[in-house]
């Protein structure tokens, strides 16, 4: 049983005159913390653009330096590549006095190489597209092209094939010649300071277009680098990619006319 004490009078007064005061407002705790917040954020916004400008002012000045040192211009001015094909602007070394005694000499990178009708890999066409590991396929341009008139079918590291178009009733000399190169070979073209280097498209990606004589050295893991004189159509050379194959098309013709040649490979 339960016994209900007497109230203290000063707690039975607190209770009659409790209900007279207003409870003071309750202090808007949320609010005032996503102010604070909200004007934090410009603050922040702005600590990471000047961070993102020193970082801006570092590259910049680490690639001017670079464009002070002559090796390192000549390394970003002279170093090219698309899809197998580098392409290096070289100088030539000056010529050096002709031995006594007759030895082999190289081809310097400013010769222009004629047509090599012992190119290794000959076969015919029919051959080439039964056995070659790598699509073969032609151009339909200009009108009346036909197939090429000879095949030769490589291992330089990886798959290659060539194929060449001869001018009609002269079997030594090349019209047109289309190199099909594998993306496990690495086929470096060194270009004398003459020769122009011009940026182009094919089918909408990205080309280049060499006017001028050059040398190609092939490279890859499996076999060292060879240097051969395989401009067989001197010129002009255009290099594109389609898809894995990297396709290199010396021509005489003009960068219009060899445009529509590339964009006419099926």
């Amino acid at each position: 049983m339960n016994e209900q004490l007497p109230l203290d009078p000063l707690d039975a007064r607190l209770r009659t005159v409790a209900p007279g005061f207003a409870y003071p407002p309750t202090p808007d705790m949320a609010g005032a913390v996503g102010r604070r917040l909200a004007a934090a954020r410009p603050q922040r916004a702005r600590v990471r653009l000047r961070l993102a400008g020193v970082v801006l002012a570092l590259v910049l000045a680490v690639l001017a330096t670079l464009f002070l040192v002559p090796e390192a211009r000549a390394w970003v001015q002279n170093i090219f590549h698309i899809g197998s094909v580098e392409i290096v602007r070289v100088t030539p070394a000056p010529t050096p006095p002709v031995p006594a005694t007759p030895g082999p000499t190289a081809i310097p990178p400013t010769a222009v190489p004629t047509w090599a009708p012992d190119l290794a890999g000959e076969t015919t066409l029919a051959n080439a597209q039964a056995t070659a590991s790598i699509p073969i396929r032609l151009p339909t341009y200009p009108p009346g092209l036909g197939p090429p008139d000879r095949v030769f079918v490589q291992d330089i590291g990886g798959p290659a094939v060539i194929l060449v178009w001869l001018v009609p009733g002269h079997p030594d000399q090349p019209r047109l010649s289309l190199h099909a190169l594998t993306a496990g070979m690495i086929a470096r073209k060194m270009v004398d300071p003459s020769t122009t280097i011009q940026e182009t498209t094919v089918n909408g990606q990205y080309a280049v277009w060499v006017s001028g004589p050059h040398m190609l050295q092939y490279r890859s893991a499996r076999q060292d680098d060879q240097l051969r004189p395989e401009q067989l159509v001197p010129g002009n050379t255009l290099i594109w990619t389609q898809g894995t194959i990297t396709y290199r098309l010396e021509t005489s013709a003009t960068i219009t006319e060899a445009v529509k040649i590339a964009e006419s490979v099926r």
